[in-house]
């Protein structure tokens, strides 16, 4: 098996300068591109650079929407949907749906979130 190092560029991560300096020995980045939580609707304000940059590199892009079990699935779905034309969606890229929060929802119920989303 062959490991291919990245990293994720979300803005929580740290200013974009921090990890491409480093760039040179990583073969892909994950980048944030949304985020709907009861607090209200985020969009990372350097995706669409940090994205440009890898696309420059030659490096591998994986666009990514931070999820929250406690909100509309659809309202997140489209949030991100939304971001991807701005960010240059192409074939090769991927997409993902980050779940590391459960909205004190039962695992079911969180499943059955994501899988909405996913859809």
């Amino acid at each position: 098996m062959k490991v291919l190092p990245g990293v994720d560029v979300s803005v929580f991560q740290g200013a974009p300068a921090d990890w491409k300096a480093s760039a040179g020995q990583i073969a892909w980045a994950g980048v944030k591109a949304t985020e709907l939580s009861s607090a209200g609707s985020y969009i990372n304000p350097t995706a669409a650079a940090d994205a440009a940059f890898l696309k420059g590199e030659g490096k591998g892009r994986l666009f990514y929407a931070f999820g929250h079990p406690d909100t509309s699935p659809g309202e997140s779905a489209r949030l991100f949907l939304g971001e991807l034309p701005r960010l240059g969606l192409e074939d090769a890229d991927a997409v993902a749906l980050d779940l590391e929060v459960t909205g004190s929802r039962p695992p079911g119920q969180v499943a059955e979130w994501a899988q909405t989303v996913l859809g």
